[in-house]
């Protein structure tokens, strides 16, 4: 006597007496007997028989098998798919997502779940490299069962973009697609994360100025543009925690003019960032005649 039970959600193990086979579902047909109406049964070894005329036989099959259905237009495709069915229950490996139409395992309709959290999660900008990196995969990978994409199929992906990319974007790829498999896990649609290959990142060095030339830009920019355009590129050289999209949305109230700070409250943390500025820019601000205190100070 067999029992089914559940583990994860589409894996099932048997428990059975010792040396027992799996011997769970079937082979099965819509018709009967043209002669006396009896339904076709399986002969298990080439046909479905009606047991009172064994010469009427089904022309058409479907294998039953958990939550698994399926057509065949023979009887040894059909005994073929249930045998392998069987032998999977049997090595404890049987998932009846592996056979369902929707693809439920398929690469494509994962990452399209994935990406669906991670923008109402992560930032726009952060969304957008995801969504770039991660239909590149489906451009690969497509349906492909997600079970089926371990450390070869990741390495030949990642490797298949060096010509046309940086070896840092291509390691901000990998670092999306093993988050990507971290979240299957915490869902427990995989049991185990494959192994990632290593990458060597190389960065390319930013041509810098010196002093003297970072002045003179900024002089010239302070004769030719209006006071705060001069102001906002002043504040990001001197103070270089402050990003450019941080800066813009900076308010007036976010400025402490008596204890001389900046409170960044849009870093890329997340968290508020306070930025000491010096007496000279507390004075141009004040200059500068702020306005309401909610106001964006640079737009």
């Amino acid at each position: 006597m067999t029992a089914l039970g559940l583990t994860k959600p589409g894996y099932h193990h048997i428990i059975e007496a010792p040396g027992g086979l799996c011997m769970k579902g079937g082979i099965y047909t819509h018709e009967r007997c043209s002669i006396c109406g009896e339904t076709l049964e399986d002969d298990k070894s080439k046909a479905l028989r009606c047991p009172n005329h064994p010469d009427q036989i089904a022309a058409t099959f479907r294998v039953q098998f958990d939550r698994v259905k399926r057509r065949f237009k023979s009887y040894q495709e059909a005994q073929r798919f249930l045998t392998g069915l069987r032998y999977k229950i049997d090595e404890n490996t049987f998932d009846y997502r592996d056979y369902s139409k929707g693809k439920p395992l398929g690469f494509a309709t994962l990452a399209t779940k994935w990406l669906a959290v991670k923008k109402e999660t992560v930032k726009p900008k952060s969304y957008n490299n995801l969504h770039n990196y991660t239909m590149k995969a489906v451009d690969a990978w497509g349906d492909t069962n997600i079970k089926h994409i371990g450390f070869a199929e990741i390495e030949d992906f990642l490797l298949s973009h060096k010509k046309n990319l940086s070896s840092k974007t291509i390691a901000n790829m990998r670092s999306g697609l093993h988050d990507f498999f971290q979240w299957l896990l915490y869902r427990d649609v995989i049991t185990t994360i494959p192994r990632f290959p290593e990458l060597k990142v190389k960065l390319a060095f930013r041509k810098i100025i010196g002093k003297e030339t970072q002045q003179a830009i900024l002089d010239e920019i302070e004769r030719i543009a209006p006071f705060k355009v001069w102001l906002g590129i002043k504040w990001l050289c001197t103070y270089i925690s402050i990003r450019p999209g941080e800066l813009l949305k900076i308010r007036v109230q976010d400025i402490d003019t008596e204890n001389r700070y900046i409170f960044i409250h849009h870093s890329k943390t997340g968290e508020t960032k306070p930025v000491p500025i010096l007496d000279e820019d507390v004075a141009l601000f004040k200059q500068s005649k702020p306005g309401f205190p909610r106001a964006y100070y640079f737009l």
